[in-house]
């Protein structure tokens, strides 16, 4: 990270993003050189950022570099429609963009493009850019692609409780540690709570969007031919992979039934691989990404195809997935 006075500021190991062959997401080549940059100071585009900070100085640009895309288009979308709007904050929270415009400069519009820059770093690696999914890193949450996860050390941020361990109210001690360095007592009132609940209900209401549109065991019973009980049992099995929704009911991805609506050949087999953690989204991203190893193809697609599952296995095996 590059401090306020152009300087970089050591936070720790860092492992250049180039180190790692991109396996999601190809980037244009304004994008590479900033996820790449390696300058003594921050690359123009951000300078002319931080030049909207106000008060002036006062800010650096506290995310990492894979994120500086996303800052770099949102800088450009925002000055075509408010050429002098102010910023009062750039940084990460919760493994989310948090970027935030002087009140005064705030309009419904900018606040939509803040909005999509946002949720376009919830599925970004902050290192290097490529496809990313959020982790728990020790007492923080960051968003991260498989490969960096793996190198960090932190492992999926599956359930609302890994997100609110994350996040564990201060003793008092630490309470005035944090306001004693700076740190606004906004950041722990109740509003401040009520807004990390309401993250954490969000990711859950987009986990239960996304199921709505999965198979119940009863559609799935009628693609099978078989009763419920025999569905409940490829699922308790690892056969078939199902995620509890609210009403306390599984639901099915479509994509794990072949056109003859039988389970793909090698399913069960690749489902092991992710252990009893019982993250349905996770495995579902995963298992409908594109991978370059598996020749653009999903793992779905592939097994959809008929092809090895040897192959992948010893992908799954290579990236540590499980």
């Amino acid at each position: 990270m590059i401090g306020s006075n152009g300087e970089r500021v050591d936070t720790g190991p860092r492992v250049a993003a180039s180190e790692f062959t991109r396996r999601f997401t190809d980037l244009a080549p304004e994008d590479a050189g900033l996820v790449n940059w390696a300058g003594d100071d921050y690359p123009p585009v951000l300078v002319s950022l931080l030049a909207r900070v106000r008060p002036a100085g006062t800010l650096t640009v506290n995310v990492n570099q894979g994120w500086w895309p996303i800052l770099r288009r949102l800088e450009n979308d925002i000055a075509a429609v408010a050429p002098n709007y102010r910023v009062a904050r750039i940084g990460e929270d919760l493994g989310v963009l948090d970027f935030e415009v002087v009140s005064d400069d705030l309009t419904e519009e900018i606040a939509v493009l803040v909005g999509e820059a946002q949720s376009r770093s919830t599925h970004t690696c902050e290192i290097c850019a490529d496809r990313g999914w959020l982790y728990r890193q020790n007492d923080w949450l960051v968003t991260l692609c498989v490969d960096h996860a793996r190198a960090r050390g932190a492992r999926p941020a599956r359930t609302d409780a890994d997100i609110a361990e994350a996040v564990p109210r201060p003793t008092d001690r630490e309470l005035a540690f944090a306001l004693s360095a700076g740190v606004p007592a906004s950041a722990f009132t109740a509003q401040a709570r009520l807004e990390n609940d309401a993250y954490v209900h969000a990711s859950a209401d987009a986990d239960e969007a996304e199921m709505s549109t999965w198979l119940t065991a009863a559609d799935v019973a009628r693609l099978l031919g078989t009763p419920t009980t025999a569905v409940n049992e490829l699922r308790r099995q690892g056969s078939l992979l199902a995620g509890r929704r609210r009403n306390g009911r599984y639901a099915y991805p479509r994509w794990q039934f072949d056109r003859r609506n039988r389970p793909l050949t090698g399913l069960k087999a690749v489902l092991g691989r992710f252990g009893d953690d019982g993250d349905a989204i996770g495995i579902n991203n995963i298992m409908t990404t594109v991978w370059v190893e598996l020749k653009g193809l999903s793992i779905a697609q592939w097994l959809a195809h008929g092809r090895s599952v040897h192959t992948v296995l010893r992908v799954m095996d290579d990236w540590e997935l499980s």
